[in-house]
């Protein structure tokens, strides 16, 4: 043994054995015995729904895999009170916008859709210029003069609207009243009578109504006969292609004619061979009373083949035309102190000649 130093303090020294150096490696010593075995270890068990306390042993865990919960630790052979306890955490707090994508292509254009509803009808529009308030139902618009949009509402009457072809180079279409000599027959046209007949005849051919006084060897130095019907109210515009056929020598008149049916007087507006136009008073068809207009024409009297009358008041207008569209002024004529006219119509005089003469009247309009 040895006197030592127990501190760095003065006189602080004990009896020990010195430092020497390290002994050799002693012989392993024997294996020691074996321990007592721990205690079991804890499971997790994992199935859908709630755990059965079949399952597992106390200690154990459960995962429901469908609810995301689980169960344990298993206590007194029981899983109750041990859960469901949910693995999913409470809601996060928003993320921040992520970068706009890159645009998509453009899709392919959709099938059309399919037609909406028809809309309300709009307002009524503001009348256009020459069409007159007023009218009732089935009536045509027709012109009264002249002027420009100088329109009325009439009756429609005969043409019942119908644009009637063989009318030609006339004002409108279709007038108030447009009829045709076509219906290839032997009877008068609806609403038309003679007067002062005769031998006289009337039939249709080739789309006119022919009016023939035949050749019976000398006659009445006047003998006007014809086919009238009744005369329109107001006042009118008629217009009409007439032609002189068979025999054509000596003098000849025919054209339009308006006749008083109670007293027999009659106003002819028409030609005469001899090249006039002519507004002739008749007393009676056989008595004449006053030449009012004779207009001598520069060219053959059987060029003309249009005639037209306009009545306006008590006063008449005759107009003729070669072609239905160059029309020559006769002359008017106030005929109110000579007769009051209830009818309208078509007549020929052969005055004194011997020869057949026929006209055949193609078409009338009144407007």
């Amino acid at each position: 043994m040895v006197l030592k130093k127990a501190s760095a303090a003065d006189g602080d020294v004990e009896w020990g054995f010195g430092d020497g150096e390290p002994g050799p490696q002693g012989e392993p010593g024997a294996t020691g015995a074996t321990g007592a075995a721990g205690a079991a270890g804890k499971t997790w068990h994992n199935g859908t729904g709630a755990p059965g306390d079949g399952t597992g042993v106390n200690g154990d865990f459960y995962l429901d895999t469908a609810a995301d919960a689980y169960y344990g630790p298993k206590a007194g052979g029981t899983w109750t009170a041990t859960g469901p306890t949910s693995l999913i955490g409470p809601q996060g707090a928003a993320g921040n916008d992520g970068a706009d994508g890159v645009d998509g292509v453009d899709g392919v254009d959709g099938a059309p859709g399919a037609d909406g509803a028809p809309g309300a009808d709009g307002a009524d529009g503001a009348d256009g210029v020459g069409v007159p308030a007023g009218g009732t139902a089935g009536q045509v618009l027709a012109k009264i003069d002249g002027t420009d949009f100088n329109t009325e509402w009439v009756d429609q009457t005969g043409g019942g609207g119908t644009t009637y072809p063989n009318i030609d180079n006339a004002r409108s279409s279709p007038g108030a009243e447009d009829y045709e000599f076509d219906a290839s027959t032997s009877s008068l046209p609806s609403g038309y009578s003679w007067f002062n007949q005769g031998n006289a005849t009337y039939s249709e051919h080739d789309g006119a109504g022919v009016i023939h006084d035949p050749d019976t060897g000398g006659g009445d130095a006047e003998r006007m006969r014809g086919i009238v019907r009744t005369m329109p109210s107001g006042d009118w515009t008629v217009t009409a292609k007439i032609t002189a056929t068979l025999s054509f020598s000596g003098t000849r008149k025919w054209g339009l004619i308006l006749r008083d049916s109670s007293g027999g007087a009659l106003v002819y507006f028409g030609i005469e061979d001899n090249q006039y136009g002519e507004i002739h008073r008749y007393n009676s068809p056989t008595s004449f009373n006053a030449a009012t207009f004779s207009l001598n024409r520069t060219s053959a009297a059987d060029g003309i083949d249009y005639f037209r009358v306009e009545k306006s008041g008590t006063t008449y207008t005759l107009w003729l035309s070669e072609d239905g569209l160059t029309w020559a002024l006769v002359g008017s004529s106030d005929i109110s102190g000579f007769v009051t006219p209830d009818q309208i119509g078509f007549a020929l005089n052969r005055y004194s000649q011997t020869y057949d003469f026929a006209i055949a009247v193609h078409w009338v309009r009144f407007t």
